[in-house]
């Protein structure tokens, strides 16, 4: 997507999901949807953060805030499926390897 002449690629990084938890009533993510609901000064600050976090520092508040309406609208369509896509992946780590008997040490030596 194209914002201001800057191409911008939305992605959860785990440093947005934890300065957006930081936003969140009680600081648990799964409420991050409150974000959006309340006084109109409040969902549009919150909005501009959420959607600033989502780019990893591609679009400033001060970009978005010069955005009308509407733009930031799709904008942050944008911004929620990547915020929402992004928590479904997986994180997959290696088992640790055994250290090698003394008997296999040998055996590799020989």
């Amino acid at each position: 997507m194209t914002i201001n002449g800057k191409e911008v690629h939305f992605k959860a990084t785990i440093r947005a999901l934890r300065e957006i938890a930081k936003m969140c009533p009680d600081g648990d993510i799964n409420q991050a949807e409150k974000l959006f609901d309340g006084a109109t000064a409040d969902v549009l600050d919150n909005s501009v953060k959420f959607v600033s976090l989502l780019s990893n520092g591609t679009l400033t508040e001060d970009d978005l805030l010069d955005l009308d309406f509407s733009e930031l609208a799709e904008v942050q369509a944008a911004a929620v499926a990547a915020f929402k896509n992004d928590q479904k992946g997986e994180i997959h780590v290696e088992p640790k390897k055994e250290k090698a008997t003394e008997h296999q040490d040998a055996a590799l030596q020989a």
